[in-house]
């Protein structure tokens, strides 16, 4: 039933009593039974419309099936949510911001909700919900580069890409993301997939990665990824046009045509936000724990307020992650501290101390910091500059690391009332800068990098055990 909730029984098509094939990066085995993921087989057909065709991921509120909608011939992504009240509470929250985002005209940055509805399980009742078929996350892309980070053109591009959509979200729809990060943010589904549906009805690879190696251009990325031959201007070549060695090449919208034809992806390239269970609109700043640690502001650590300025933040993580393959923070539990003090400690090492006037403004301030506005519960810090991180620990050219840590200074202010919109952030100069034909240093540079961290690493404790102040000298103007 559209926008609602349809019971129907466990019988009504075949037994759920059995487990999907699974892949080797499957879910945690001990989570199914009650409150946890429901048992279902491959080819089970739920509602009398959709067959169960293959798993293609799962989360921790679900997991998600490709399936084919009998009644349209079209292939779509089914989420079964897992059964305990939170995550039903969880998807509730998330159908809200998607159906005011569907009442908009400019429907072009969130996953596509069809509908939903309850279906029987052994132990009990699961909701199971219908949305556009996508392709691969972020960061599965980043994976095909072995989490060394992509090219910074390409980081470029994408980044755009996730500003315009943080816009349209926050000015055009009013809502708060909430939990930004890669494996949220989907493209369509790639040609190799496309192809596979259209010809076997599966997905039999998830990405071709050699497709994305050794390349600094964007749209030819793209234009491989989709089979097509995008432009960056979306210009398209003359039907029938001849390609190289005389051979006739179709244009990207005969490609295009034909797969929106059949429901798979859309004219136009756009990144998709899936998960947006987070998400709420400005006006209520009711979000929901956001669950990723890593991508967590300053102000939702000291409890100051939720607005848009959150997702910017994230987004600058985003961007660290997209060119070095790692995320900035990387927050861990001591024995006499918790990872939020880790998480602040280390932005205070990276980013330097946070004001004073931001700390006092916090209700949860003594949680983390002393009397002086230090980091409570952690002793003496490392501080490691952004820029001096970017060429000592992954290999950035200085003359890309400097202009890259001024933009992530400018994204990641501490005040979130100075912290720049969307739109601010498209318009920096960082954008128009043309990158070096070769953004990293050689194999022989980072070996000598990596010593020096090391020789870094020694006078920072042998400073230690002196019980002195470790003072950071950069080697970069």
């Amino acid at each position: 039933m559209q926008n609602g909730f349809e019971s129907i029984s466990e019988n009504s098509d075949t037994s759920f009593d059995h487990y999907a094939i699974y892949d080797k990066d499957s879910e945690p085995e001990d989570e199914y039974g009650k409150g946890g993921f429901m048992k279902i087989s491959i080819n089970t057909v739920v509602a009398g419309r959709y067959e169960i065709v293959q798993k293609i991921g799962w989360g921790h509120g679900g997991v998600v099936f490709l399936c084919k909608d009998k009644s349209s011939n079209t292939y779509k992504a089914m989420k079964i949510v897992k059964s305990h009240s939170y995550y039903r509470q969880e998807f509730k929250d998330e159908v809200q911001i998607l159906e005011k985002i569907s009442s908009t005209s400019d429907n072009r940055y969130a996953v596509k909700l069809f509908e939903h509805f309850k279906i029987e399980g052994k132990n009990e009742d699961h909701t199971c919900a219908i949305y556009e078929l996508l392709g691969v996350s972020l960061y599965e892309i980043l994976k095909c580069y072995s989490f060394k980070g992509l090219p910074i053109q390409l980081c470029k591009f994408i980044a755009k890409e996730i500003l315009k959509a943080l816009s349209y979200f926050h000015n055009d729809i009013g809502i708060i993301v909430g939990d930004l990060r890669l494996k949220n943010i989907l493209l369509p589904l790639t040609g190799a997939q496309s192809a596979s549906l259209i010809e076997k009805g599966i997905i039999e690879q998830k990405l071709d990665c050699a497709v994305f190696k050794h390349t600094e251009t964007p749209h030819s990325v793209l234009n491989k990824t989709l089979g097509c031959n995008f432009q960056i201007e979306n210009v398209v070549k003359p039907k029938g046009a001849k390609g190289k060695k005389g051979k006739k090449t179709g244009t990207s919208r005969d490609v295009l045509k034909k797969l929106n034809r059949i429901g798979l992806i859309n004219e136009e390239f756009v990144l998709k936000f899936t998960n947006l269970s987070s998400a709420s609109e400005i006006s209520t700043y009711c979000i929901r724990d956001v669950p990723t640690l890593h991508y967590k502001s300053p102000e939702v650590i000291l409890s100051t307020g939720y607005t848009t300025a959150m997702d910017i933040w994230s987004f600058g993580c985003i961007l660290f992650e997209l060119v070095t393959g790692f995320c900035l923070f990387e927050p861990l539990k001591g024995k006499y501290f918790r990872k939020e003090d880790d998480l602040l400690a280390q932005m205070t090492e990276i980013f330097g101390e946070i004001p004073e006037e931001i700390i006092q403004k916090s209700s949860v301030a003594d949680k983390y910091f002393n009397e002086n506005a230090k980091i409570k519960n952690i002793g003496m810090l490392r501080f490691w500059p952004i820029k001096d991180m970017l060429i000592e620990r992954y290999g950035i050219i200085p003359e890309e690391a400097g202009p890259l840590a001024e933009f992530l200074k400018f994204v990641m202010n501490y005040d979130c009332e100075k912290r720049p919109s969307a739109v601010q952030v498209l318009e920096h100069p960082w954008f128009k800068m043309k990158c070096k034909e070769e953004c990293r240093v050689s194999k022989e540079k980072m070996r000598e990098l990596e010593n020096m961290v090391k020789m870094r690493e020694f006078a920072y404790w042998e400073t230690c055990l002196k019980g002195e102040e470790y003072v950071f000298a950069s080697n970069y103007k």
